[in-house]
């Protein structure tokens, strides 16, 4: 008799380091955020690049969510636009707050490994 296997799909890696206890409080915050991005891609190009590519999908996600709505996409509820101005600035995993942003991370990471 034979049998099944099943092989678990594996998320790729995300770029970004844990942050650090000092870093928490330039989280929730759009400019000390931003200043954060810049630090971590200083001298990272990889992280620099996935960074950049982010907050383009990210925004695009978000102009077009009504339409991924009618067309059936598994519908993830809509961040508020504070945790929008936060969420497309990306810092690492530690930073997506809704899973929306992980989703698109995700997605984001899936692509750049193909």
């Amino acid at each position: 008799m034979c049998k099944e296997q099943s092989f678990a799909r594996q998320l790729p890696i995300l770029p970004g380091d844990e942050l650090k206890p000092d870093d928490l409080p330039a989280v929730f915050d759009v400019v000390k955020r931003q200043t954060l991005q810049d630090k971590f891609c200083n001298g990272d190009s990889s992280f620099q690049e996935f960074a950049t590519n982010y907050r383009a999908k990210y925004e695009e996600y978000m102009k077009s969510y009504e339409d991924y709505v009618k067309k059936g996409d598994p519908v993830l509820p809509k961040p508020s636009q504070s945790t929008q101005a936060l969420e497309k600035i990306y810092i690492g995993p530690d930073g997506l707050f809704s899973l929306l942003s992980r989703r698109l991370a995700n997605a984001l990471a899936l692509e750049i490994k193909k």
